[in-house]
């Protein structure tokens, strides 16, 4: 009974300064508002990435020929040819913790239908190596070991290049030219959408490597080899095998550095984590601050309101009201401040996530642990500027009251 009462008493005050009551109300959802969006956003991005990287094939590291250099904007390959297929064979029976490994083979080239001319990204990998990259089939059918092993001339084209070439029309059994060698389109891709970089996973067409190497670009050389691990905890050792394998193999002495890099599912969550902390690191700022205006706000709103109720605390105390009683009215009073402006920036957050979500394209992803942080902090901030006023307000003698 007690607590109800004084719950009535704390809606009361508030009613009656709703103007101040709004502004700090204010703060406390600005800071619940940044700490929602923040933690939830970091959650939605770092789905986004262990999506994109899944994209690459579970549990797979890649190991590409030549150097991968880190630049502002992007990252540069410097190209080599020394990775050849005996590095894969050696890799597949050498190296501990290695599932599977494939080659592939990449480069740009110019395909023509109909007379219209693109320019994409042409792949040349094996069928297991197709399945390695989690290349899935929406229309018709891909190429077989037997089409690996006699060079044919067929192909798979992603939905970008379907829809340039082709349009509404089925391309599957069509004739296209690569650089003017006749290939069967055999199947067309499910559409996959960006890789990490933002460049198009649907603007390639894939080819049988054998065909690839000796039809479209005549080396004796792979760009790539996709090694697929037992366990992603295998990965620190599958690399260092995988280094030693090919170090061995192109005769690089100690101190030379390596002709070749190891891209690891570990490298590129770290690429975007990076981005990710310094997000969370500027909200959580936002938020800090948010909070602070908010807390200032029930502290000196909270301050106002002491110096204009004495009277009616001096009549409180002077019925029988205890000080923790006063105490306990005037924490209440910042504590349901605080959990206002708590429980509206997290439906205020909650909306703007939905939002940013839909229009980015972004994985949903709400971070309970954000939201139980915010309505703690919000509480807590509450409570905290509150304690000094409420402590002033239970310290008011009845005699003193009265007479001001």
């Amino acid at each position: 009974m007690r607590y109800l009462l004084t719950f009535k008493i704390v809606i009361d005050v508030l009613r009656a300064y709703k103007v101040r009551t709004a502004l700090a109300v204010t703060g406390v959802l600005l800071g619940t508002f940044a700490v929602i969006l923040v933690t939830s956003l970091t959650a939605s991005l770092e789905k986004k990435v262990r999506e994109e990287i899944d994209k690459f094939g579970e549990n797979t590291l890649t190991v590409v020929a030549g150097k991968v250099r880190r630049r502002a904007s992007a990252q540069v390959i410097y190209q080599s040819t020394s990775l050849k297929p005996s590095d894969l064979r050696d890799i597949r029976d050498e190296v501990s913790g290695v599932k599977t490994a494939e080659a592939f083979t990449m480069r740009t080239a110019l395909v023509t239908y109909s007379g219209t001319t693109i320019s994409t990204s042409a792949t040349g990998v094996t069928p297991d190596g197709f399945r390695l990259k989690n290349l899935v089939i929406e229309n018709g059918g891909m190429f077989t070991d037997a089409d690996n092993r006699n060079m044919a001339r067929i192909c798979v084209i992603g939905s970008e290049v379907k829809t340039k070439l082709f349009g509404n029309t089925d391309p599957v059994g069509k004739t296209i030219l690569i650089y003017r060698v006749p290939f069967i389109v055999t199947g067309v891709l499910e559409p996959m959408g960006t890789d990490l970089t933002g460049a198009s996973l649907d603007d390639v067409l894939v080819m049988p490597l054998n065909t690839h190497m000796k039809r479209i670009t005549n080396v004796d050389y792979v760009d790539g080899i996709m090694v697929q691990m037992f366990r992603y905890e295998d990965e620190a050792q599958v690399i260092a095998g995988t280094q030693n394998v090919l170090r061995r193999n192109h005769k690089i002495t100690e101190g030379k550095e390596d002709d070749f890099d190891i891209i690891s599912p570990s490298d590129m969550m770290e690429m975007r984590t990076e981005v990710l902390n310094i997000v969370s690191f500027l909200g959580n700022i936002t938020a800090a601050v948010s909070y602070l205006i908010g807390g200032l706000g029930i502290f000196s709103i909270m301050l106002l309101i002491v110096g204009q109720r004495r009277q009616e605390v001096g009549i409180r105390r002077a019925v029988g009201a205890r000080r923790r009683d006063i105490m306990r009215q005037f924490l209440g009073e910042s504590a349901f401040i605080g959990l206002s402006g708590g429980f509206l920036g997290g439906a205020f957050g909650f909306l703007v996530c939905y939002a940013v979500f839909a229009t980015g394209k972004l994985p949903f992803a709400f971070s309970s642990s954000g939201g139980v942080a915010a309505f703690v902090s919000s509480l807590l901030i509450g409570v905290v500027a509150g304690a000094y006023p409420a402590s002033l307000a239970a310290k008011v003698k009845p005699v003193d009251a009265l007479k001001s």
